[in-house]
């Protein structure tokens, strides 16, 4: 039994989510996990903030549906110009910091690192914005300068991109459960810890 958590760092869908995910995990910590960043901002759809205004109003949604907010630092970021989103970033930081994170707090991971650009509006290409988390992990500092490399590399196609499109994952987050060979979605009409646990019985039981 594995469960498949397809995501994208700078989606507010999964962000809200993601506030879930991490309490569910906590109950759940034996439960292998594996995290796929999805690349929803990536290439030619990479995209500036300041020309995603529409997205104000899609996050009024998700906090409504997931009762979680935005930081103010972030919502300053839709008057930036200049602040643009690409998701191949957060992927590359993810399968560094991943390496030096046990299994079970990956779900914390990913929420931590999407908090760094929802609540504080840092860019997640960038290694700096990064620097809150060495205390929160423990991190060394070999780490970082691998993290600090890898964020510096030319633009090249994330091997957890190919694999999220192999999969056939279209929308983010995307929590699949892999059971005897079967695949079950658990995210339908969640809200809750509650919801996501009654989803999750229901798929283990059959």
């Amino acid at each position: 039994m594995k469960l498949y958590y397809i995501i994208d760092a700078y989606c507010g869908w999964t962000y809200g989510f993601n506030h879930i995910f991490t309490k569910f995990m906590q109950d759940h910590p034996d439960i292998e996990i594996e995290v796929i960043n999805g690349g929803l901002f990536v290439g030619d759809n990479k995209k500036k903030m300041v020309d995603f205004q529409q997205a104000q109003t899609i996050n009024k949604q998700i906090e409504s549906y997931y009762q979680m907010s935005f930081g103010d630092n972030y919502n300053q970021l839709f008057k930036n110009k200049d602040f643009t989103m690409d998701s191949l970033g957060p992927a590359r930081a993810y399968s560094v910091l991943k390496n030096y994170v046990e299994t079970p707090n990956h779900a914390q991971l990913i929420l931590d690192i999407q908090a760094l650009f929802f609540e504080d509006g840092l860019d997640l290409s960038q290694a700096d914005s990064y620097t809150s988390l060495i205390g929160t992990y423990q991190l060394p500092t070999k780490a970082m300068k691998e993290l600090s490399s890898i964020l510096n590399q030319p633009e090249n196609l994330h091997p957890d991109f190919i694999k999220a499109y192999e999969m056939g994952v279209t929308s983010f987050p995307t929590l699949l459960l892999e059971k005897d060979g079967n695949f079950f979605n658990l995210i339908n009409q969640v809200r809750t810890v509650d919801d996501l646990e009654k989803n999750f019985q229901e798929a283990v039981a059959q």
